[in-house]
């Protein structure tokens, strides 16, 4: 200790005691915090963190591009249970607020060296979505955030994707979800209706609101997502059927392609619809429609009606931007119905220039 320090303590020698007391005082505040904090869930020895980053396959379906989870971690997150709610919303929260500084940054303008701060905020998103993963995972045992998540969304609209996600597996969101589909926003609609697929048979109710989505041009640009989600309900078909054969035989290619995979969706059960969707397999602009054709091959009973249907459509087509991929028909058919409810990002472009390959080009000058 210095003369100067021990010349003042000599003349204050209180000093030494307020300053003991200030030390006890922040070891037994951190001591709080710590006691305060909740501790990270395990199961099996390991952390809720390390089973959260496991959940990640990589893999999806071709149409929403819903994840598919790895089966271990995802019993694992069960087992944890409602326990993992508050570090998934934290995550999730913690997300939220770095897209949206990191949208800010893009704003600036001189971009300055954000290199170090974009891999952090990069860093955030992606535990964001490890803990969409397991809100997906948890399903109903996950219902305790449905108030948070729900604030998450106020507000936040073309931000509220994730909030959404975190909700698609749990019934106990309908009515949020309900409410959504009712809001003047677009964006809150549209990510409702994807949340609304994950649920399936579990939102009959909510069918006349999605149904009236369509029948209002107003929303015209969600639509897709409308007919998709009708289609994993799949239920009542008295309502659902009529409304997919409109979109079907819609003038708006993109509509038409994705009320086919509606009809996809519902199994066997859309496979009424197998002709109409053969008149949609080439649009209006004689390119192919990805999405009718997959619809086709995956409903179809008979693969030599469905080379006919696609022998047919040759006069139809045009030169386009796609470099086809062209493979014998039965190894694409093959293909697109072993892999199109799980494929990783390059098997999904591999297989969609394998289908408009199906429809060989007619060059134009």
């Amino acid at each position: 200790m210095s003369r100067g320090k021990q010349n003042l303590l000599r003349r204050y020698p209180q000093l030494k005691l307020w300053g003991m007391i200030a030390a006890v005082c922040v070891v037994v505040f951190g001591a709080g915090l710590w006691l305060l904090t909740p501790r990270e869930p395990h199961f099996e020895g390991k952390s809720l963190s390390t089973w959260l980053a496991k959940l990640d396959t990589g893999r999806f379906d071709v149409v929403d591009l819903n994840p598919v989870l790895d089966s271990e971690a995802v019993s694992a997150v069960q087992h944890i249970g409602e326990p993992a709610v508050p570090f998934l919303v934290s995550r999730l929260k913690s997300a939220l607020s770095a897209e949206r500084t990191y949208y800010r940054l893009q704003d600036w303008p001189t971009k300055l060296p954000f290199k170090f701060m974009e891999t952090k905020l990069e860093k955030r998103l992606e535990l964001g979505n490890q803990a969409m993963m397991g809100f997906l995972a948890l399903g109903e045992r996950g219902k305790s955030a449905n108030p948070e998540l729900e604030a998450m969304i106020r507000g936040k609209e073309v931000q509220s994707r994730p909030a959404f996600q975190a909700m698609a597996a749990n019934p106990a969101a309908l009515n949020i979800l309900s409410n959504a589909l009712r809001s003047n926003n677009d964006w809150l609609r549209s990510y409702a209706l994807q949340a609304v697929g994950h649920l399936g048979a579990s939102n009959v109710t909510l069918v006349p609101q999605i149904v009236s989505t369509l029948d209002d041009p107003k929303w015209e640009r969600i639509s897709p997502f409308a007919v998709r989600a009708l289609g994993r309900i799949g239920q009542p078909s008295e309502l659902i059927e009529p409304a997919l054969h409109r979109s079907l035989l819609s003038t708006n290619d993109s509509l038409a392609g994705n009320a086919a995979i509606g009809f996809m969706l519902m199994g066997s059960r859309g496979r009424g619809a197998v002709s109409d969707i053969e008149k949609r397999i080439v649009t209006q602009d004689g390119k192919v429609n990805v999405f009718a054709v997959l619809s086709l091959i995956v409903l179809s009973t008979n693969d030599q009606q469905l080379l006919l249907s696609l022998e047919k459509a040759k006069p139809l087509r045009v030169s386009n931007e796609h470099d086809e991929q062209i493979k014998p028909p039965q190894e694409v058919f093959a293909r697109a119905r072993n892999t199109w409810t799980n494929c990783n990002a390059q098997e999904r472009r591999t297989l969609f220039a394998e289908i408009r390959g199906l429809i060989p080009v007619t060059r134009t000058n």
